[in-house]
């Protein structure tokens, strides 16, 4: 048995002067050495994504991923949706930027979002805009409405 591999997803903010909020932040998927040879990559990353819609949209925040991945966010949400998953919502590509909290001690490394690594994170730091996958979570009955179907 092999650990399949291991994803991130933090608690990030946008900053105050860009209308603030939480939101999640989906680092890149990243598959065990041992079990690249046996594990199915697509697979792992739409089962990863797939947590992370749900991550989503049972806390009501944003989903950030790189923009590489909004192709595999919208058929994934698609497929989602289409099995009554309850998870509805819309998909953009944007650049925002996002800021870092202090977490009173080592952040770990995101290549991702930083070209530090592993540095004490004293103060609030904003990052410049990059552009990002969006998914914006939504209501059912929001929805409904945004088609104009009765539920």
């Amino acid at each position: 048995f092999f650990h399949q591999g291991r994803a991130h997803l933090r608690l990030l903010h946008r900053p105050e002067a860009d209308g603030g909020g939480a939101l999640l932040w989906l680092e890149e998927t990243h598959a065990d050495f041992r079990a690249a040879r046996h594990v199915d990559s697509n697979a792992h990353a739409a089962a990863i994504l797939a947590h992370a819609i749900g991550r989503s949209c049972e806390l009501k925040l944003p989903l950030y991923l790189d923009a590489s991945n909004a192709g595999l966010l919208r058929a994934l949400l698609a497929e989602l949706t289409t099995q009554a998953a309850g998870c509805f919502g819309s998909v953009s590509v944007r650049s925002d930027a996002l800021e870092l909290r202090p977490s009173n001690g080592v952040l770990e490394a995101s290549d991702f979002l930083s070209q530090k690594h592993d540095w004490v994170q004293l103060k609030t730091e904003v990052l410049p805009p990059v552009r990002r996958a969006v998914f914006a979570p939504a209501s059912p009955v929001a929805v409904a409405v945004a088609n104009k179907v009765e539920l």
